[in-house]
């Protein structure tokens, strides 16, 4: 007598690009996008269980969610007599957005439809987006000599939606 169903969806892909030039020079672009979205559909019927109190009830839930992100490298690679020294300078960006909805409805109309639109009386609405961006900017040097000695200094700074737009 009762129904729940329940759907979801998902979607990842990735991939990157490279290109060599120069001799020392390597730039990699990378992009990933995930899509994730889930429906479900709750029917409790109004004859006999926990929708009998309310005439029957019936709820919807929807939640789509989506990432994309992107990343550009350049690498510079260069090995000469005793030194080893490599260079990296790279900027990365990342787009979130999360958007939730639900909505329930009690006292059927009609039996056999549980759609909401054939329930009388609102139980609850309930919606949220979220968005977050983000902005990374980061660099190292490594350097080697005789593979013995080595120093590694690095660098990042990032930005991000969240924070006042003076701090970001």
């Amino acid at each position: 007598l009762n129904d729940r169903s329940e759907k979801r969806n998902s979607i990842i892909g990735r991939t990157y690009l490279e290109a060599k030039f120069l001799r020392y020079f390597t730039f990699t672009t990378n992009i990933g996008i995930e899509l994730n979205n889930y429906r479900s559909q709750y029917f409790q019927n109004r004859v006999v269980g926990d929708g009998v109190t309310g005439g029957g009830t019936s709820s919807r839930t929807s939640n789509e969610y989506r990432q994309i992100s992107l990343n550009q490298l350049l690498n510079y690679d260069r090995s000469f007599g005793r030194h080893d020294i490599s260079v990296l300078v790279a900027h990365e960006s990342q787009e979130n957005r999360d958007e939730y909805f639900s909505g329930s409805r009690r006292a059927m109309n009609l039996d056999g439809n549980i759609e909401l639109a054939n329930f009388v009386t609102l139980s609850g609405v309930d919606g949220e987006l979220r968005e977050l961006k983000r902005e990374g900017y980061f660099s190292y040097i490594k350097y080697g000599y005789d593979n013995k000695y080595f120093v590694d200094l690095s660098y990042r700074r990032d930005a991000s939606s969240r924070f006042s737009p003076q701090s970001r």
